[in-house]
């Protein structure tokens, strides 16, 4: 008898569990845009019980005023249960239920959202106050090539192939994030000339989920793969 109950229990903790989690729905950016009330870039400075309060640095979708601090309460259920950080930067997609934990609100340095939305609104709002540090924020996210030793590279006003030991590309159209996680970036050539063409970089990445280190051994033969491919 004590046995059949404790199963009971279980099932019925499972069916709770299953009825009482956040169902997450895949939405196209598109879509997402289109049931945000409010789209902007701002940093968390506190949180009290439920609710947050949030320097806005750049708006691309609402009427919020960027001179006063933002408080958005988010609602104690399932689908609200991220945390936002202290000092944390991120991307606010802000439905009428607060920011969901199955969109695009992401801390600015993971978020891929932020160059098209970048390009479908480009003339956001900046905080006048902030608006040195947001352009630096949002010019670091999309054109800065972070590589394994710290160091970084601008994409935007360089020349870079990308190698990854079988092909060779040059201006990616997926435009590597460099704060993707699980894309690893190190510099085989500083400024080089190949077919009358000039490089500022050439790059290698892998792609892994786990952390490695390149060493020279490896670097030499990955050089020497390289000039290889491109003499072919």
């Amino acid at each position: 008898m004590i046995k059949k109950i404790k199963i009971t229990l279980l099932v019925l903790l499972a069916l709770s569990n299953k009825i009482f989690a956040c169902q997450c729905i895949g939405k196209t950016l598109i879509d997402e845009i289109s049931d945000s009330s409010n789209i902007f870039i701002g940093t968390v400075i506190g949180l009290e019980q439920n609710t947050y309060k949030i320097e806005i640095n750049a708006l691309y979708k609402g009427s919020l005023d960027l001179n006063k601090i933002y408080e958005v309460i988010q609602p104690n259920d399932s689908c609200h249960m991220a945390k936002y950080d202290t000092n944390e930067t991120y991307i606010f997609f802000e439905s009428n239920d607060g920011f969901h934990q199955c969109g695009r609100t992401k801390n600015i340095y993971k978020s891929k959202a932020i160059k098209k939305l970048e390009k479908i609104y480009p003339n956001r709002i900046l905080n006048q106050k902030n608006k040195i540090k947001t352009a630096e924020m949002i010019y670091d996210n999309l054109y800065t090539l972070r590589l394994f030793d710290g160091k970084k590279i601008d994409t935007k006003n360089n020349k870079i192939l990308y190698f990854d030991g079988r092909t060779i590309i040059e201006n990616p159209k997926n435009d590597f994030n460099s704060n993707w996680l699980g894309i690893h970036y190190y510099e085989l050539f500083g400024a080089i000339n190949i077919e009358e063409k000039k490089y500022d970089y050439i790059i290698y990445y892998e792609i892994s989920h786990e952390e490695f280190f390149l060493n020279e051994k490896k670097k030499e033969k990955l050089r020497k793969k390289f000039l290889k491919k491109k003499s072919r």
